[in-house]
């Protein structure tokens, strides 16, 4: 019942020196140790889809093994993922197949893994059981469900375990891609302290006041799907977990969703009830103090409006979604004081949504936003752009605040320029009345 090896030779495989000097849209690789030391990355995350492109072409380990452990009941399907993952075998992952629960604890005794992937209903311990346990024991570990028998009951269980859940069967190469990308971008976020932090979160704290909102609305006979998702904006906690759940292969196999409305029409309001039963439960004081996670989620959800104006109209949802998302990461370290803030957030957050598998578009936003914001070339701003800009202006209306932000405000010139002036007249507008 322990480890069946995925294969021979795990050493580590010998050192590539290698690194892509990168800015959104230019990148030069280099491959001497000599000239490589002479340069470094200057945003963990910057050119997020050329990395995404790479993840997948890269070989994993870059100079070391990420250790990988699949955990599943039914030995067919396990030799069945052996056979359709060995090409990885090697190729920086050193993988390891385990029948259930127990003997997967045991694994993890002997030595450390990155990801762990685990079937959702075994004997004995269960997927959920096993997940609390690596929660708690190695809160370092990504945690991924690969199930065939997954009932929508269940979802809340394991929105609060699993960063992402995979169905069976499973596309193989969805499989390397969702495992390939939380290696990868974990290696950017070279913060151990932080990776560890944002790993070990289930869920992130919610403003009592917009919680209890939701609750109203979900509980009166008028409400409809555009009333529950107008309601659900004002929480970015439960708005992240409800894009966590939407996106994942249990709903959408093939399809992104960064609309808070279609995504609660595809997930039906007792799910949405789950999710805030869940959240209501784990929702102790502000360990920020007074009102502190209101003023964020006032902040996040102010930003989220004027990046869906200043974004191109095929780009709006995904504006919106990372103008609201953008403070997850400071949601996450707000207990941890004053010192917990900084640029770090932004690096945090966008290493949790990959986690939880949110589109690579949005993360690319969060991860950019403190990011020196680009004139564009054509009158039009790009989604980053239009996030980035979006954020500066909110913070200079003091809405709240990430306490972070330090780009210059764009001026009338810039915003003319950008062809958005008029847009953020409207919205000046709009919030004053708002907020009278």
């Amino acid at each position: 019942m322990g480890i069946v090896p995925g294969g021979e030779g795990e050493e580590e495989p010998p050192g590539i020196y290698g690194l892509l000097c990168v800015s959104r849209g230019n990148y030069a690789p280099y491959s001497h140790k000599e000239e490589s030391d002479k340069l470094r990355i200057p945003h963990p995350f910057e050119s997020f889809n050329l990395l995404l492109m790479l993840a997948w072409w890269l070989p994993t380990g870059m100079g070391n093994v990420n250790r990988i452990l699949f955990v599943d009941d039914e030995p067919h399907l396990l030799a069945g993922l052996r056979r359709m993952l060995q090409i990885r075998q090697g190729a920086g992952w050193a993988m390891s197949f385990v029948d259930g629960g127990t003997a997967a604890l045991e694994a993890m005794q002997v030595q450390p893994f990155d990801v762990v992937v685990s079937d959702f209903r075994m004997p004995g311990i269960d997927g959920a059981q096993l997940l609390a346990e690596v929660q708690v024991r190695y809160p370092q570990t990504v945690r991924l469900i690969l199930s065939g028998y997954t009932e929508q009951r269940d979802l809340a269980t394991l929105a609060s375990l699993a960063h992402q859940f995979l169905t069976k069967p499973c596309d193989p190469g969805e499989l390397r891609r969702t495992v390939e990308l939380t290696l990868t971008l974990g290696r950017q976020c070279d913060d151990e302290h932080v990776r560890a932090e944002m790993s070990a979160i289930s869920s992130l704290p919610s403003s009592p006041s917009a919680l209890q909102h939701l609750i109203a609305v979900l509980g009166s006979a008028s409400s409809d799907t555009k009333l529950v998702a107008r309601a659900l904006q004002r929480d970015v906690a439960l708005s992240a977990k409800v894009l966590q759940l939407v996106n994942s292969s249990f709903f959408a196999p093939s399809r992104r969703t960064t609309s808070l409305e279609e995504a609660v029409l595809r997930l039906g309001v007792q799910t949405i009830r789950s999710l805030v039963l869940t959240s209501r439960a784990s929702t102790g004081p502000d360990p920020a103090g007074p009102d502190e996670l209101q003023l964020l989620n006032d902040h996040a959800l102010e930003t989220a409006r004027l990046a869906r104006r200043l974004a191109q109209p095929a780009e709006r949802d995904d504006a919106g979604c990372a103008g609201l998302l953008h403070v997850c990461g400071q949601l996450a370290l707000v207990a941890g004081g004053p010192h917990a803030f900084g640029e770090t957030a932004a690096h945090a957050g966008a290493y949790l949504l990959t986690l939880w598998g949110l589109p690579p578009e949005v993360v690319e936003a969060v991860a950019c936003l403190s990011g020196p914001v680009e004139a564009p070339p054509d009158r039009h701003l790009d989604l980053v752009s239009a996030v980035q800009v979006a954020h500066v202006l909110v913070e200079s209306e003091h809405i709240g605040s990430c306490g972070w932000s330090e780009v210059p405000v764009p001026d009338r010139a810039w915003l003319e320029a950008a062809g958005v002036f008029d847009e953020v007249c409207a919205w000046r507008a709009e919030w004053r009345v708002r907020a009278s």
